[in-house]
């Protein structure tokens, strides 16, 4: 099945690969809706009072912005950063369900995790503005990046929605189900990043066929002669 884009059409693979406008708009998708979720619901998924949860995660979105720019500067990369933030976001939400396990009713531990999901969500958020149009190759950018832009909207959408299900839900499970639901999507998310390229410090792909051929194997196994010198970070 072939694909039509920005006017271009994108021919059907053999490999049964998906192009390479998708794998942003699900990191796109998944970032929006984690992170809408967490900041349009604070005052029912996380415990406490409203005001204080709002300035703490506040603050650290501040905080988290600063290290990004560390972390990008430095010899990392987008990838591995991207992927370590998204991965520990998910988990953090996913151990807010720890007190109901274990039987321990401590309302400073969902805060403590739900704010903390909350931070690592809103370094990947911040990256993935970065990191998804340098996947798309240049033919496709404008577009692609309008559309990742409009799946992102409709996973902020759905958010709101998804941190409601804990009033319907009832028993102890109830509160922690929409932290459940976003920190499964985020780890989901983290594992399929792992497979996509590292874009940094290389040069962007200008076609289709580039953006396909692009990987991290190419990458070690191309001769120095081969590659152009790195574009700055």
């Amino acid at each position: 099945m072939s694909y039509c884009l920005n006017g271009l059409t994108i021919p059907p693979r053999s490999d049964n690969q998906a192009p390479p406008v998708f794998p942003p708009l699900i990191l796109r998708l998944v970032n929006s809706m984690v992170y809408y979720g967490l900041t349009l619901n604070v005052g029912s998924i996380i415990e406490g009072d409203i005001y204080l949860n709002f300035f703490i995660i506040s603050v650290l979105e501040v905080v988290c912005y600063f290290l990004l720019v560390l972390f990008l500067t430095g010899p990392i990369g987008r990838k591995p950063v991207f992927c370590i933030c998204v991965l520990l976001g998910g988990v953090a939400c996913l151990a807010t369900a720890l007190p109901i396990v274990l039987r321990y009713n401590a309302a400073w531990i969902n805060t403590v995790l739900s704010n903390l999901g909350k931070f690592f969500i809103t370094c990947s958020f911040a990256l993935v503005w970065i990191y998804t149009p340098e996947l798309i190759p240049t033919t496709l950018r404008q577009s692609g990046l309008g559309i990742c832009s409009m799946t992102g909207r409709i996973g902020g959408i759905i958010s709101p929605y998804i941190g409601s299900l804990g009033s319907s839900i009832s028993g102890p499970i109830g509160q922690t189900f929409p932290l459940l639901v976003f920190g499964s999507t985020a780890i989901l998310c983290g594992i399929s990043a792992l497979f996509l390229p590292e874009t940094a410090k290389r040069k962007l792909p200008e076609t289709v066929e580039e953006a396909e051929e692009m990987s991290w194997r190419s990458q070690k196994t191309k001769s120095t002669a081969d590659v152009e010198k790195p574009r700055p970070c």
